[in-house]
């Protein structure tokens, strides 16, 4: 029941948790510790190491983000990177990372979070926050009679009405 539950709430429960065995691994002792801080110390400084060439091969310059390739600028003039060195759970961390940094401890927490919902779940979430997955408002406010009646409360009660709806079938 419970990994039914899982797959229900998260995309990849087995990835996600892997990430976070990872993690938590890292700050043990022992050989087990001393590979997972090995793994992430190599997959940061292969991270850094392929993006800043990407960036210098590309554009002829080093990324200003270590975490992103620099590629050059558009037609307006704007800058444009990606990521070419992080993948799987070094991204993940790069990621939560920077939600944090942009967003604070818990929205950016929140934010990485909900990346790895199911996309029921997460529509729950937008729904109930106002905002979609770039951070954009899903209702502006005063928009009309219907769209935006629902406070952040009612919403959480009638999301958690259809998830014990949904739970009730699987009994």
């Amino acid at each position: 029941m419970t990994q039914a539950v899982l797959k229900f709430l998260l995309l990849a429960p087995d990835w996600t948790f892997s990430n976070w065995f990872n993690a938590a691994t890292a700050f043990q002792g022992g050989a087990a510790g001393m590979a997972a801080r090995a793994f992430w110390i190599r997959a940061v400084v292969i991270g850094v190491v392929l993006n800043q060439l990407w960036s210098v091969f590309m554009s002829g310059q080093t990324s200003d983000d270590p975490t992103k390739a620099y590629l050059g600028t558009d037609s307006a003039g704007k800058k444009i990177y990606t990521n070419i060195g992080f993948a799987g759970a070094p991204s993940d961390m790069v990621n939560l990372l920077k939600n944090i940094n942009d967003y604070g401890i818990v929205a950016g927490f929140g934010k990485s979070i909900s990346a790895k919902e199911a996309p029921l779940i997460r529509t729950g979430t937008e729904l109930i926050t106002n905002r979609n997955y770039l951070g954009q408002d899903i209702v502006p406010k005063g928009a009309g009679v219907i769209t935006g009646t629902l406070t952040n409360w009612q919403g959480v009660y009638l999301l958690s009405l259809l998830v014990l709806v949904i739970f009730s079938k699987w009994q």
